[in-house]
């Protein structure tokens, strides 16, 4: 159990192909595979963000269901620049927060199984 082992271990070795891919403490190991960040944010009025992916140092947007999720290199940029968007467009941020990856998230990139 992934859950478990980020909880209890203060290294965690990752194996593929019978060889470790990569051992480290849980924190170390996910953040060595985040290239994005990820940042989830939703506004009032809902619908009024649609250019969101042109604001610097957004990579991209994404709408889901009543928020938007924004992947960027630079997680204080692209927050400084959505709530100047906010600012700017007269629209509310409700919510607005940033997403860690998970162990099982390292383990899948560390091994390829995410690519299959």
């Amino acid at each position: 159990n992934m859950e478990e082992a980020n909880r209890l271990c203060n290294r965690i070795a990752i194996m593929r192909r019978g060889q470790i891919a990569a051992i480290d403490s849980p924190e170390r190991l996910k953040m060595a595979i985040e290239r994005l960040h990820t940042i989830e944010v939703s506004f009032d009025p809902a619908g009024s963000a649609e250019d969101l992916a042109t604001l610097p140092g957004i990579e991209s947007a994404r709408r889901e269901g009543d928020k938007w999720v924004i992947m960027t290199g630079d997680v204080d940029s692209a927050i400084h620049a959505i709530s100047a968007y906010g600012a700017e467009k007269g629209v509310k941020i409700q919510m607005l927060r940033t997403l860690a990856p998970t162990l099982d998230e390292a383990f899948l990139r560390l091994t390829g199984a995410d690519s299959a």
